[in-house]
């Protein structure tokens, strides 16, 4: 698997895994949890099936490429990924590196809230806009697949003047960091030429208020979506905290991702459809 590590992402693994983060007037603090013991993020649910078609998740400690069978017959899946021992948590951060992806249409996103029973999920996304090729927009979403759609529109939030300076888009590696606190979700984007942002720099980021109904607590991920038969997407830097009130315990190092761990691949059969959002 192509791996794509940059300076800024590898000093940004180096450093206390308690942050604190100010948020609605509260102090909370960031506690990593991924990577963890488990090194591979392996649990994955389907938020829109397709027939047959199906993924394949080939992940390393903090890598993860997914790429769609050979004989799929549409573009139409989407998926979520998480690390299998994430915690269910309502406040927590996904941060990621979109290191390459085979195709323009491919929509990566970050998963938070995921939560699956009886058959059905509930998540919140954060993806990147792929209608018109308008991909300096992230849209996010608030999903339950036993519903029908199975996902609602919350807001956009639009970065075009840091991802198409000049009306050229910025080429991938990009990188992605989403998070929740009770109602409120922030998103912060930057570019390997770039340190990474605040949470309140509005040239890299936004916020958005979800709807009463998305506040609970999930395991925290990502997201890819529209790969057509025989393309794929990477993703590195795979990174979780959940968030939490008041000091954390020891501040200790965050672990160092490792790049060498044995690749294991998998497959989902799914069936059914949706419209494309």
């Amino acid at each position: 698997m192509h791996r794509h590590s940059t300076r800024l992402q590898r000093s940004a693994r180096v450093g206390a895994i308690v942050v604190a983060v100010i948020a609605a007037g509260s102090c909370r603090q960031a506690i990593a949890t991924y990577p963890s013991t488990d090194p591979r993020p392996a649990a994955t649910t389907l938020l829109t099936p397709n027939g047959t078609d199906a993924y394949n998740y080939a992940s390393s400690t903090g890598q993860m490429q997914v790429a769609a069978l050979d004989t799929n017959t549409s573009a139409n899946l989407r998926s979520a990924f998480w690390p299998a021992d994430s915690p269910l948590v309502t406040d927590a951060q996904s941060c990621a590196t979109w290191a390459s992806e085979s195709i323009a249409l491919a929509q990566q996103g970050a998963a938070l809230r995921i939560a699956t029973a009886n058959g059905s999920t509930r998540a919140i996304t954060v993806t990147k806009n792929i209608v018109f090729g308008a991909t300096w927009i992230f849209n996010v979403h608030t999903w339950d697949t036993a519903a029908a759609p199975a996902f609602q529109p919350a807001e956009s939030i639009s970065l075009k003047p840091e991802l198409w300076p000049n009306d050229m888009e910025s080429p991938l590696p990009w990188h992605v960091c989403v998070r929740t606190i009770a109602a409120n979700l922030d998103l912060k984007v930057w570019r390997s030429d770039e340190t990474e942002p605040a949470w309140a720099d509005s040239v890299h980021g936004g916020s958005v208020t979800l709807p009463e109904n998305a506040v609970y607590p999930g395991a925290t991920g990502w997201y890819i979506g529209h790969l057509s038969a025989g393309t794929q997407a990477e993703f590195s830097d795979l990174r979780t905290w959940k968030l939490v009130v008041g000091p954390a315990a020891a501040s200790q190092p965050t672990p160092a991702l490792v790049a060498t761990s044995t690749a294991t691949p998998g497959a989902v059969t799914v069936t059914g459809g949706l419209p494309l959002p």
